[in-house]
């Protein structure tokens, strides 16, 4: 074997196994571009009812971005049915999330400016004196927690009355809620909208819309935490309780009146459940004003990764708007809370 044989050997094994990855590449591309255009046909035609669907939903803003990156690489080397899937996939991205990535529009006319927040702080996760430190710190006038334990109860009212002198708390635990408010607390009631799940809290709140001058509204806000997907061994679906229970939310926001809905709301903006409240009239504070994905879930309890999806949300009737929304820090808690300053409109 002379040297030039020799030479051209690894050659030509490099340049097999570079012909391979690059077929293998390939087929993962098409196969990748075929299934994201597979699940929206079937998003289409079947929606959360085929749980592959419901559960590929969660994690769909994520699924949709390769497809940029993707599609000028399959135009280059012409591989025309792929790019098409492919563009499919980056106009689906465009359309679902696209808003959330442009710059919001100027508020309309509107009186007063109302700051929220809602925190989901996980059955006693976060240690009372905590909690207590975040709550003065968030500068929010009405602040809506779900999964109160007793002792984050205790502490609340014993540290926060100065600054938040109208309470409602049920420190029970993953059923306990709260309401904290500057403003007075004319009515409140646990109610259940499904006997074997977690009770709702609703309150009615006299606001004032702008230091008195414009005078009071009175506002119903409720605690709210839907039931979670049900995960199995083998597959994952959405609770039928929770399409009800969401579904007779919306139903009590059309009496005409003033409402805000916050709390943990154990779906994303891609379930059929988020689109019985939108299509009810109802206005989600984080689309409306907030901007980038606003993931509030898994936070603390799997670092270190980030959180990746929105469960926790902010829902206002049409009296009122959103003038901007944000996804707060975490302090112990699975949950990251949501703040939204809200307006009235005019």
């Amino acid at each position: 074997m002379n040297d030039s044989e020799a030479i051209s050997k690894p050659k030509r094994l490099l340049l097999a196994l570079r012909q391979r990855l690059r077929r293998l590449f390939l087929a993962a591309v098409d196969l990748y571009a075929a299934l994201v255009v597979i699940y929206l046909l079937l998003r289409i035609v079947f929606g959360d009812r085929l749980w592959p669907v419901a559960l590929f939903s969660t994690f769909l803003h994520y699924a949709l971005l390769p497809a940029f990156v993707l599609l000028p690489a399959m135009l280059k080397v012409r591989r025309w049915p792929t790019a098409a899937m492919l563009a499919a996939n980056a106009v689906a991205f465009l359309w679902l999330f696209g808003s959330l990535f442009l710059p919001q529009l100027s508020a309309p006319a509107h009186t007063g400016v109302l700051t929220v927040m809602t925190y989901n702080v996980a059955d006693g996760s976060i240690a009372p004196d905590d909690l207590v430190s975040v709550l003065r710190a968030s500068e929010a006038d009405i602040i809506a927690l779900q999964e109160l334990s007793g002792k984050q109860a205790i502490a609340i009212e014993r540290d926060l009355g100065d600054l938040y002198p109208h309470q409602a708390l049920h420190g029970y635990g993953v059923a306990g809620k709260g309401l904290l408010s500057r403003y007075p607390i004319l009515e409140e009631e646990l109610f259940y909208l499904n006997a074997q799940r977690l009770p709702y809290l609703r309150t009615v709140v006299a606001v004032e819309k702008e230091g008195g001058e414009q005078g009071v509204l009175d506002v119903t806000v409720i605690a709210a935490h839907a039931p979670p997907p049900g995960i199995g061994r083998l597959r994952y679906s959405v609770s039928p309780q929770a399409a009800s229970e969401i579904t007779s939310l919306a139903q009590m926001s059309t009496t005409g009146e003033p409402i805000i809905f916050m709390g943990d709301f154990n779906m994303v903006d891609q379930n059929d459940n988020y689109h019985i409240l939108a299509d009810a009239g109802l206005k989600d504070a984080f689309r409306t004003a907030g901007w980038g994905f606003g993931a509030t879930w898994p936070a603390h309890k799997m670092e270190p990764l980030w959180p990746i999806c929105r469960l926790d949300y902010i829902w206002y009737s049409t009296h009122i708007y959103a003038v901007r929304a944000w996804v707060g820090q975490g302090t112990g808690s699975d949950h990251l809370p949501v703040f939204a300053e809200l307006a009235w409109r005019e």
